[in-house]
């Protein structure tokens, strides 16, 4: 009987969410993680391999009445943000248009070197590439990804990335131009050497996180994170002092 009130419970609150009325706590109702919350939106931990629209097992699909305001890749994890309510919707992604909301990702690349701190501003298309044309189809867009700090081992190389822009695969692409694809990338690394990796490390996953977001809401300033998986510390156990992580 306890099941049965639970579920009818959770059934009557997404019903409530959906019409715009249910202000309460999500933690209670959600099947992910939740990082951060106010009576306006939550950020909740993404799992990779989940996609944030599109299918029967996505984010909105198991939050119905919830409005997600940006975009991350299905095989991307991390943080992602989801208003509550239209008006708080509209806000948030006008923010996002302004770049007022600071993005950062942990990418882990191929290749046991150092990945050059700064601007990276190959222009990109708003369309996905490949491995044949990494950029994607023309015209290509103004696209800007700052390098922040990285690290590197003997196989590989970790970065902690800040978009200023918001081109489709944009952190992908730009690490597949300088020859630093995404360990497990399916569109822009090798298929030999994803599998690899998959192989030896028993982890089958694209090694791209979206590790925080900073911005302003009702005159306070929230910092989100959402923890370093602990499948990229297999890869990069130093990972999180070498980069001076959380």
């Amino acid at each position: 009987m306890k099941c049965l009130h639970s579920l009818g419970l959770l059934r009557f609150n997404l019903l409530l969410l959906c019409l715009g009325l249910y202000k309460a706590s999500m933690k209670e109702n959600s099947p992910f993680l939740i990082l951060e919350e106010t009576n306006d939106w939550f950020c909740i931990e993404k799992p990779a391999g989940v996609s944030v629209h599109n299918d029967s097992e996505s984010v909105i699909s198991r939050l119905p009445g919830s409005h997600p305001v940006h975009r991350i890749d299905k095989e991307t994890s991390g943080c992602l943000l989801l208003a509550k309510n239209e008006s708080a919707a509209k806000d948030l992604q006008l923010k996002f248009s302004e770049r007022s909301i600071e993005k950062q990702y942990l990418a882990i690349s191929f290749g046991g070197q150092p990945i050059e701190n700064g601007l990276y501003d190959y222009p990109l298309s708003s369309k996905p590439g490949g491995l044949q044309n990494i950029e994607g189809p023309k015209p290509l867009l103004e696209a800007s990804t700052y390098v922040l700090s990285s690290t590197y081992n003997d196989y590989f190389a970790a970065s902690l990335l800040k978009l200023e822009t918001g081109r489709i695969h944009q952190i992908r692409k730009h690490l597949a131009l300088i020859k630093r694809p995404i360990v497990g990338d399916p569109r822009y690394s090798l298929r030999k050497s994803n599998q690899r990796v998959f192989k030896l490390y028993s982890e089958e996953r694209m090694f791209l996180h979206s590790y925080k977001m900073s911005f302003a809401w009702n005159n306070q300033k929230y910092e989100i994170e959402s923890p370093v998986p602990a499948n990229f510390l297999k890869l990069m156990p130093k990972l999180i002092e070498e980069l001076a992580l959380s």
